[in-house]
């Protein structure tokens, strides 16, 4: 959101696309169906609008995007939190709402979709993938140390400063998390 904006809340930017859902540009970077696009379209979609009807922009890049904001073409967008904040922190826009499940450490005055009235969570997940057919015992080793270093003082250090939530799972537990993630995205792609 533009730092001028005169939104102060997600919740006024879901209400007015509810009465004009065309009217609204939402910007985005690098892709269309990137998981940026697809946690607003999962809010939008909670509050009952259809986004085939929402205009949204596609930027080459963050300067790109910050330049159309500066110059009115887009009313919003949506950002991974690891570059709207630091824009943020530099003034140069206002976050008003965070996917995430509670409110983020250094960033409590931003409140999540679920505070706003949109009863979302999008987690932007990482992971590590293994070559196809590794052994029993490869995948054993992998997630051993995965695991352990998870627990390391430098790990929990990385995620403190990219504002990021542990959310490990073995190899076994990520089969199942991903069996899950095809189908919620088969299903929000339609």
């Amino acid at each position: 959101m533009p730092k001028n904006s005169p939104y102060r809340h997600a919740n006024e930017v879901i209400e007015d696309l509810k009465k004009n859902p065309g009217n609204m540009s939402i910007g985005l970077e690098q892709g269309f169906g990137n998981d940026d696009q697809i946690a607003f379209v999962q809010a939008i979609l909670q509050a009952g609008i259809n986004p085939a009807k929402i205009p949204f922009k596609l930027h080459d890049s963050l300067d790109d995007l910050i330049h159309y904001f500066d110059s009115g073409s887009i009313a919003v967008a949506s950002l991974s939190f690891s570059e709207a904040a630091f824009l943020h922190q530099q003034g140069k826009l206002r976050i008003l709402a965070v996917s995430s499940h509670r409110r983020l450490e250094n960033f409590e005055g931003i409140p999540t979709w679920k505070e706003e009235g949109i009863r979302i969570v999008f987690p932007h997940w990482r992971g590590v993938m293994g070559p196809k057919g590794m052994t029993k015992e490869e995948m054993t080793w992998w997630n051993r140390e995965l695991k352990a270093m998870t627990e390391t003082k430098e790990w929990k250090a990385i995620l403190r400063k990219n504002h990021m939530s542990e959310f490990y799972k073995d190899s076994q537990q990520t089969k199942e998390f991903l069996t899950n993630q095809q189908k919620f995205y088969e299903t929000i792609m339609k």
